[in-house]
Order: structure tokens, then C-alpha cells, then sequence
């Protein structure tokens, strides 16, 4: 039997969420392509716990592997292995991600369990082709049997910045992702909401209480934040780390493209429910542009930002009508 190593080093970015946790699909794959493998994952911090909970997962190890940044970057993104049973997922963008997505922009943006960290993190393992086979790369984490509640929404009301220093390429910074306002948008919506439906119940999913649901959920172990989201009926947000989290678990969500660098047709999956017709000012100037982008920072060119204009009473009206008129 063959050892597969798999190197996911968090020790480079141990505050990481988003990109960690969606690195729990890999090992699907890697026994897809390697049927009769040992498989033995290196990582660290909270991501250990997680794999533990990994059906195609044999061992794992709590362990920095010797080697700079650098050097498990180049790993990652190396055509051939230095060592061809030891493959690595860094979070980082491959070369080659944005002119793959391009010349299957058609293919991918409909995809029911790929989204670009997928086809990243594929194009790194060396097995991209697995794309266009019969492959599910949904692997939910199974937390066991957790009671919805059926009245209950999550919200994921984050800054732009979201703690970082500056913000990500392609991004202003200011506000939050959702119409880049000061959480006016937020208010809004939730107000609509408990209008509409006074038995309803907002969760607000944030590092700091934010003030704008009924319960606050902030920073939590892993698995203790799944079985929070697990709780809950759907998710309203737009990408970020904890968009991933709802993703590992397949839970519902609304998806919100209202900010520049977190369009539905690279990030979404078949979780998700996406209203076009309150994106329609975003997409009907953006939308080609997104077929060819190297970067976010290509939409500079042609973004006025008319994707920061999302209607939140009609977002809150949407909701009512498709998830609570049984």
C-alpha cells in the first residue's frame, strides 16, 4: 500500500479560515485518484480536529514539516512534484488559476461543487482533470445529527477589512460587504425580516457583537462553530471565511455579491441560492469582464460599484417568499 502525504501548512497563515477549512475536500480526491492509498495529512491548529472528522483521512499529524515559505509554496504550485507522494495545498493563488477558470468560465461558474478555491487547490494537487470526471467534490463534515431550527437565520455582517491591516487587492476597504455602507444595508434587511416574520430569529455570526441580530456567535473552536451554523435554517452573506464554513457543511445560504471581489460565478456552490435580478446593475456592466479577469483587481477598469446597490428590503422580501411560506 502507498503513503500519500498531504502537507497543508497553516503554519504559514495560522489566522486563516476560509481557504483551511475548504481544504477539507482534498483528501476525497487525493483517494479518488489513489484508490488504495494510506493518506496522512501534516497540518496544524484548529485544521488537526477538523481532519480528524475526515472519512478519506488515515492519519493525522499536529506538525510543522521542515521547509521555508517559500519552499512549500513552490511545492504547491510545481508542475512535478519533488516528491511525487507528497502533495501540498497552500493558500495562495496558483499561476494558472485565472486562464483555467477563463477557458471553462462556462463550465465552472455552473458548477455544483467546485468553485475557484476548489479548482485551485486541484490545480495544485496536480489533478485538475478530475474537474471534468464524474466527481462530487462535495465532503460535508458530519457533526451528527443537529437539530435545525427552523425559524433561525445567520447573518454574516463583516467589514471589508474584516481585522486585516489593509485590504485584500481590488478592494476600498471601506464599510461593509454588504453595499459598503456603515451596516445601515444590515439594519435594514434584519428590520424587513422581523416585519415580515415576527418568529424569526437572526444570528449574527462576527468576531465583535455587532448589535444587529438576536444572538451573537463570535470566535469559537471549529467544531464548536459548526454546530453553531449547523443550527441554523440558512446563511445570508457575501464570501469570506465564514461563507467556507457554511459551505463545508452544505448548509443554505443566500449569496451576496456586493462587493467588488466576491462575484457568485467564482465562489459559489450548490448551497447557495442567488437572487440576479437585485445584482442586476453589477452584472449587466461587469459580467464579461468577469470571463477574463487575471486578478480582482482587473475589475478596477469597469467597476463603478453599481454591485453595492442591493435593494435589502427586496433581499429580506425574497427570503420570506422562498424559505418560510410553507
Amino acid at each position: 500500500m502507498t503513503t500519500i502525504n498531504l502537507v497543508i501548512p497553516r503554519w504559514f497563515y495560522p489566522y486563516n479560515l476560509g481557504d483551511s477549512i475548504h481544504s477539507f475536500f482534498a483528501p476525497k480526491v487525493i483517494k479518488y485518484t489513489h484508490p488504495d492509498c494510506k493518506l496522512n495529512v501534516f497540518t496544524t491548529g484548529e485544521l488537526v480536529n477538523l481532519m480528524k472528522l475526515n472519512p478519506y483521512v488515515d492519519e493525522v499529524s499536529n506538525a510543522s514539516i521542515q521547509g521555508s515559505y517559500s519552499f512549500w509554496r513552490s511545492w504547491a504550485f510545481a508542475k512535478t512534484k519533488p516528491d511525487k507522494n507528497t502533495y501540498c495545498i497552500f493558500a495562495d493563488w496558483h499561476p494558472k488559476v485565472w486562464d483555467f477558470w477563463n477557458e471553462n468560465f462556462d463550465y465552472l461558474s455552473q458548477h455544483n461543487s467546485a468553485n475557484i478555491l476548489t479548482v485551485n487547490s486541484l490545480l495544485e494537487l496536480g489533478m485538475e482533470s478530475t474537474l471534468f470526471e464524474d466527481v462530487d467534490f462535495n465532503t460535508p463534515i458530519n457533526l451528527g445529527d443537529i437539530p435545525v431550527e427552523e425559524n433561525t437565520i445567520g447573518i454574516v455582517p463583516a467589514t471589508k477589512l474584516s481585522g486585516k491591516p489593509i485590504p485584500h487587492t481590488g478592494c476600498d476597504g471601506l464599510g461593509f460587504r454588504f453595499n459598503g455602507d456603515n451596516g445601515e444595508s444590515w439594519r435594514k434587511f434584519v428590520d424587513t425580516l422581523r416585519s415580515m416574520n415576527g418568529e424569526i430569529k437572526i444570528v449574527e455570526f462576527s468576531p465583535i457583537n455587532l448589535g444587529f441580530g438576536d444572538e451573537h456567535v463570535g470566535e469559537l473552536p471549529w467544531i464548536e462553530l459548526l454546530k453553531q451554523v449547523s443550527r441554523v435554517k440558512l446563511g445570508v452573506m457575501s464570501d469570506g471565511g465564514m461563507h467556507h464554513v457554511f459551505n463545508s457543511i452544505r448548509k443554505p445560504l443566500v449569496y451576496l455579491s456586493s462587493q467588488k471581489i466576491s462575484k457568485e460565478t467564482h465562489l459559489m456552490l450548490g448551497n447557495a441560492t442567488f437572487y440576479e435580478d437585485l445584482h442586476s446593475l453589477c452584472r449587466s456592466r461587469c459580467y464579461n469582464k468577469t470571463k477574463e479577469l487575471q486578478g480582482w483587481d482587473d475589475l478596477d477598469s469597469i467597476c463603478d460599484k453599481s454591485c453595492q446597490k442591493v435593494n435589502p428590503v427586496a433581499l429580506a422580501e425574497n427570503i420570506i417568499r422562498d424559505y418560510f411560506n410553507d
